[in-house]
């Protein structure tokens, strides 16, 4: 996933979820993890660090 598209799905989740979009990572991250899918749960790892960028 490119930079772009990590600070584009990390503002859309912030303006989607807002108050609730730390759990919604979270649990992305798990499902990925739990899938066998390490590159998707790092994807998500750096959406959460791009969230706490904008916060």
């Amino acid at each position: 996933m490119g930079e772009n598209e990590i600070w584009c799905r990390a503002w859309r989740l912030l303006v989607k979820h807002q108050r609730e979009v730390d759990a919604v990572i979270t649990q992305e991250i798990e499902r990925c993890i739990a899938a066998g899918d390490a590159d998707g749960a790092d994807d998500w790892r750096r959406v959460l660090a791009a969230l706490d960028d904008l916060r």
